[in-house]
């Protein structure tokens, strides 16, 4: 198979991923005349999949009823659109929390940790100590993959989609699933 066909047929699952990520999980809040998600509408929609094709080591969950927290470092690009999706939302009997952090000095740990683009200083300071946890790291900065992060968002065309750090995956005892990692670019750090 050539690269060009494993390209095309990757950017036809992104599409497929896409649509089924706008249309099943509903943007909540838009107004009626908006019917395109914005970009961070849509990683946010992918954001909650992404918590759904990962399992993490048992010890890391005091109890199983013990949530999962999404941390966002920083800037939130989200807005409430983020809140208003997972509101209410459980996987795998466990409630979804978010907590934001507006800077390193406040961060605590949490099961994702998102990293955004206006978030480059943080980059080494928070990768670096993290590298090796159970911790789901998400970005959408350049390097995010050559320094650790695991999962970065990239923009093809104009579509959204993503890529996974093996490497610091499998330095994380996390479990990705095969579906999820079908979907993505898979790089090496």
């Amino acid at each position: 198979m050539s690269l060009n066909n494993s390209y095309n047929k990757t950017a036809i699952v992104i599409s497929l991923l896409l649509i089924i990520v706008i249309f099943h999980f509903p943007i909540y809040g838009l107004n009626k005349q908006d019917s395109i998600p914005t970009e961070y509408e849509v990683r946010a929609a992918f954001l909650f999949n992404f918590i759904k094709f990962v399992e993490w080591p048992e010890e890391v969950f005091k109890d199983s009823l013990s949530p999962i927290i999404l941390g966002i470092i920083g800037h939130d690009p989200f807005g409430k659109s983020i809140d208003t999706m997972i509101k209410d939302r459980t996987i795998q009997s466990r409630k979804i929390i978010i907590k934001r952090f507006p800077g390193i000095e406040d961060y605590e740990q949490c099961h994702v940790l998102y990293v955004g683009f206006n978030e480059k200083r943080y980059q080494v300071a928070v990768l670096k100590p993290l590298e090796g946890t159970p911790v789901l790291t998400v970005g959408d900065l350049d390097d995010f993959i050559r320094l650790g992060g695991m999962i970065n968002f990239i923009i093809t065309g104009n579509q959204v989609g993503f890529e996974i750090n093996l490497d610091a995956v499998e330095k994380s005892r996390l479990e990705i699933s095969a579906k999820l990692l079908k979907l993505a670019r898979l790089k090496h750090d």
